[in-house]
This record gives C-alpha cells, sequence and structure tokens, in this order.
C-alpha cells in the first residue's frame, strides 16, 4: 500500500517536474556478459538491459530535495554543507610513473598486514578537477560499496569491496615532482568550457574552479619554474576563469598549440566506442558546470556497452533526495549497477602482461623496480612511499573549494 502511495505522489509530482524517472540510453542490441561457473560448468548470460532493468534507481522515480531542486542550489550546497556523517580511512601509497610524476592511491578499507590486497573487487575513483578523496561525492559512494554485505539482505547498500582513490598531481597531497600538471580535461568536454562563460553564475563557478587550480600551482610553484608558463600573467587577475588558466598553464605545461587543441585531445567523445566493458554514464540535465548538451547519447547506437541516465534534477555531483536531510542518491544506482554486473560475470579479470613480469602473490614494494606494461612504456608504477589518511584529515583542509 505505501509503495503504491509513493508511486502515486511521485506520478502527481512529475507533472510540475518535481519527479522523473531517469531516461535511459541504449543499443538496440546492447551487450551479453557471459559466466562460465568453474564448479558446475554452466553458462549463464545476462544483457546490459537486463542488468539496467535490476537496478530499481534508474527505473523508479527520482524526487530530489524540494529546497535543492534547482541545478545552482544543489551544486553549490555540495560546497557548504557538512558530510561528517559520511567518512573513510584510507591507506596511501605513493607511486611515480614513468616520467617522473606522482601519484597518491589511496586505499579504502586501509590495507593491513591483517587485511592486505585480496580477490575482493576494487573501484578506482578519479576524482574531479582539483579534488581528492576527501571529497564529499568520493566518500558517498565508497562509504557504501566498501560496506560488508549483508547475508540476510542481498540487495542491500553493502558490496564489500575495496576502494582506490587516484590522487593526480598536486591534488589531495599528491606531491608534483616533474614539469606536469593535472588537468580536468580527461573527463571535461570540450563545449564545457565555453558554457562556463556564458552566464554570470557559470563564470563563478569559472572563476572558483581557476582559484583552485592558481592554488595548486602556488604550493608546487618549485616544480615549474624552468617551464614557459607566465606567472605574472597567470597571477594578475584575480578574476581569472578556467579556459583564462588553461591558455597560460594547462596549454603550455602539456605542450599543446592552443587551448582548443587542448580540449579536443581531452574530450572524452572519443574513447566511448572503444569502452569493451559494461558502462553507466550518470548526468543531470540541469548541471550548470557541464552541459546537457554535451552529453553524447547517441554514441549507445554504436557502442552496445553504453548507457547514459539523464535525471532532470541534481545539479553538479549533487542528486539530493530527503527532506531535511538530504543524501546523496546517486550512491544508489551506482551501487546497484555494480552488484549486477559483478553478479552477472563475477569472474576476475586478466591482468595485463607487465615487464618485469607479475608473479602470483607478489606486490611490488618500495624500492623494488618500475614496472611497466609491456609494449606501452609510457604506463607503469613504482612505489615510492605509504602513510594514512582520513577523508577529514588535512589533505581536505587546504583552502580549495571543495565539491565542484
Amino acid at each position: 500500500m505505501m509503495s503504491y502511495l509513493k508511486q502515486a505522489f511521485c506520478k502527481l509530482l512529475s507533472f510540475i517536474h518535481l519527479s522523473s524517472r531517469p531516461k535511459l540510453t541504449l543499443h538496440a542490441e546492447p551487450t551479453t556478459l557471459t559466466f562460465l561457473d568453474p564448479k558446475t560448468g554452466e553458462r549463464h548470460s545476462t544483457r546490459l538491459d537486463t542488468i539496467i532493468s535490476r537496478c530499481k534507481s534508474l527505473t523508479d522515480y527520482y524526487t530530489p530535495t524540494w529546497w535543492l531542486a534547482s541545478g545552482h542550489l544543489a551544486t553549490i550546497y555540495c560546497t557548504l554543507a557538512d558530510f561528517s556523517y559520511d567518512s573513510c580511512d584510507y591507506s596511501r601509497r605513493l607511486i611515480q610513473v614513468p616520467d617522473g610524476g606522482s601519484l597518491a592511491l589511496d586505499f579504502t578499507p586501509k590495507i593491513t598486514e591483517s587485511d592486505p590486497i585480496d580477490s575482493r573487487p576494487i573501484l578506482v575513483v578519479l576524482h574531479g578537477l582539483t579534488g581528492g578523496s576527501h571529497e564529499s561525492y568520493v566518500v558517498d559512494i565508497l562509504s557504501k560499496i566498501t560496506k560488508p554485505k549483508d547475508p540476510k539482505n542481498p540487495d542491500g547498500p553493502g558490496l564489500g569491496w575495496r576502494g582506490c582513490v587516484v590522487n593526480f598531481r598536486g591534488c589531495a597531497g599528491a606531491p608534483v615532482t616533474s614539469k606536469k600538471l593535472y588537468h580536468g580535461g580527461y573527463t571535461d568536454d570540450l563545449r564545457g568550457h565555453y558554457y562556463l562563460s556564458s552566464s554570470y553564475l557559470q563564470l563563478v563557478y569559472s572563476r572558483a574552479m581557476a582559484k583552485n587550480l592558481q592554488r595548486v600551482v602556488t604550493r608546487n610553484r618549485a616544480a615549474f619554474e624552468k617551464t614557459d608558463v607566465d606567472f605574472e600573467a597567470l597571477f594578475e587577475n584575480p578574476n581569472q576563469t578556467l579556459y583564462e588558466f588553461d591558455s597560460l598553464a594547462t596549454r603550455v605545461l602539456g605542450g599543446f598549440k592552443s587551448t582548443e587543441a587542448y580540449y579536443r585531445y581531452a574530450s572524452a567523445d572519443q574513447y566511448a566506442l572503444g569502452v569493451a566493458v559494461p558502462l553507466l554514464s550518470l548526468s543531470s540535465i540541469d548541471d550548470p558546470i557541464i552541459p546537457a548538451t554535451s552529453i553524447p547519447r547517441s554514441l549507445a547506437a554504436e557502442n552496445p556497452n553504453l548507457v547514459f541516465a539523464t535525471t532532470e534534477h541534481g545539479g553538479h555531483l549533487g542528486w539530493w533526495s530527503g527532506l531535511f536531510r538530504p543524501r546523496r542518491w546517486v550512491s544508489k544506482p551506482v551501487c546497484e549497477f555494480l552488484r549486477e554486473v559483478e553478479r552477472a560475470d563475477p569472474s576476475p579479470r586478466k591482468h595485463a602482461e607487465t615487464k618485469p613480469a607479475q608473479r602470483d602473490g607478489k606486490i611490488p614494494e618500495i624500492g623494488d623496480e618500475m614496472v611497466t606494461v609491456v609494449g606501452r612504456e609510457d604506463v607503469g608504477f613504482a612505489e615510492v612511499a605509504t602513510g594514512a589518511v582520513e577523508s577529514s584529515g588535512p589533505q581536505a583542509d587546504d583552502g580549495l573549494i571543495k565539491g565542484l
């Protein structure tokens, strides 16, 4: 009865655009996951559209917190709210990559002698521009997928996985040890940068993100002193936009001929057709930072592994639900999708061939030689340090505007 009343209420709210089901875009013949049970020898096949149908949050109504139903309000709330109700404790592995740069990998639950790396799945999380493992949207997802499975509630939020956040160069305490600076172009679309200059509020977001990047450069300025970056021009404008920062710093450090060339190179669209595993893309139509026109939904018609889900509300990394104590809705479809993909094919993934060759049970340690992928000497790592980090630790309190 309560479920029926809830559906009726949501349908009523849909007439005033305060509730709606996510819009799904898939291939006409979605990919099929096949798993051969090693115990019984039985072959199990599950189509991607069947997996999606089992994700309740993707087929049910999403009703945003009514006083955060504006994309701008939902986005601003991400930067102002108190998220202390969620937390993660990490163990950090600092690695060096072939070009001399450094990345900080934060694992949760912590890697210890009593809880080492094992066969459980690992969710790799890439943060947003100048973000890190401390960001509320990162902690929200990881606090749920790392929760132990509940035998009495197999469809509950706990997946029993491990999480790994890749903190990029200069972010969340990761040092800058090369002349390259992390940039957001690896995830942002070309059109989004121009969109950020289309209105006053968009300019506010653009300037906030540029200010974050300026602070990252300031903290690591010594690493860039012998580059062609014009530091006087970079810091003389207190109202610098993201496009202006990219023109003065990112373009130069990345070796691009123009800022537009950098954006074209970094756009995710060109890689989407090569995705070979099920991929769920979640976007909000009212996102004030990434425009809805940049969502490449048409690519689903060409790649059967792609699923695009869009909601009317959510803002940028918000998706708040609940009346007086808003919580992120987005973690529900994410956890449901990951659970159903694992159920459809729980077989372990094959490791890439490496040099030196990976030995069973042997994990690279500090002092070992760099491990690279065979045929890709530019892809590899060597562990250089370890440590412990809390999601509310000092890397979260560095003067940066969080949540963007």
